[in-house]
């Protein structure tokens, strides 16, 4: 009989232990789930999708599957997409997307010599409530061809209205580029951003083609909208020649509008496989790397 209600008071215990881990275990996973949905991610790339059949070493539809793929393995809630030009890589990715990303806009403009936009692509798993859109008033160069602009779009996430926006400003250091650039953000901010403002947290992603701290804080200072630290080693998007020094430098950002209600993370992120010809050895699937932003809202 002693040895029953020992064995007896044993298993009590070891019930009242597994119950208490089972329970804590629980309440991190729904603590952990919870966290997650007051997270908004992003992803901004630049794909290196050039128009036509001139860029056929590019190995485009062989990059674009792939690029589904790793998209697909992801989960952001909205990516933006900039240089996606050529059909084919268009209508691989749009199609490859849409299950998990239903809700797509381009660019419209497709006048032209070459016949083609501006490359801005937008992908989200929300409802997208607005759409906006403008074509630069200036540019240069080849970018003259390409119908640089910006594309807004507005959905609601937590109860916050999000405008999101995706650009490519112009390209290059010679002559007046940084002045063009200069102006296109102001196009940006008056004809776009801040007549649509209102309570909206704006979001702005793309490839800014800005590696001047002073032009870059002349940027933040006319869209009215903050930078931040990027964690990680890469601290550059462009692993080239710089503009400026030489070095591989950073062209691509994703800016948020102040607010003491948020909370902002950004990385970049170089997402690499093997693609090129008779070669197994990862390579970046773009000329630039990703950047890719956590937006976490208070409780």
């Amino acid at each position: 009989m002693y040895f029953k209600l020992v064995n007896l008071f044993l298993f009590l215990s070891l019930y009242a232990f597994g119950q208490d881990v089972s329970n804590k275990m629980l309440n991190n996973y729904y603590q952990e789930q919870d966290e997650s949905l007051y997270e908004l991610k992003i992803l901004s790339w630049n794909i290196f999708m050039l128009p036509g059949n001139t860029f056929k070493f590019t190995s485009a539809v062989k990059r674009s599957n792939i690029i589904v793929e790793e998209l697909l393995a992801k989960d952001y809630d909205v990516i933006c997409l900039q240089e996606l030009f050529y059909k084919k890589a268009k209508k691989i990715i749009t199609e490859g997307l849409k299950k998990k990303y239903p809700y797509q806009v381009g660019c419209t403009d497709e006048t032209g010599f070459i016949h083609t936009n501006s490359g801005l692509w937008i992908f989200s798993k929300h409802p997208i409530v607005k759409k906006n859109e403008i074509k630069f008033n200036d540019c240069s160069g080849s970018d003259c061809m390409a119908k640089k602009g910006a594309l807004m779009i507005e959905f609601t996430f937590l109860g916050n209205n999000i405008q999101l926006l995706n650009t490519h400003l112009q390209s290059g250091k010679k002559g007046d580029r940084d002045k063009i650039r200069l102006l296109q953000a102001q196009q940006i901010a008056s004809d776009i951003l801040l007549p649509n403002r209102n309570n909206s947290l704006q979001i702005l992603c793309g490839d800014f083609n800005t590696s001047s701290e002073s032009q870059k804080l002349e940027m933040l200072s006319v869209f009215k909208v903050n930078d931040g630290k990027l964690s990680g080693d890469k601290q550059y998007s462009w692993p080239s020649v710089d503009y400026d020094n030489g070095n591989n430098t950073l062209l691509d950002y994703i800016f948020v509008t102040r607010s003491s209600e948020i909370e902002v993370q950004r990385k970049v992120l170089e997402i690499t496989r093997p693609w090129k010809r008779r070669c197994q050895v990862r390579h970046s699937l773009s000329d630039h790397l990703s950047i890719q932003a956590t937006v976490t809202f208070q409780k």
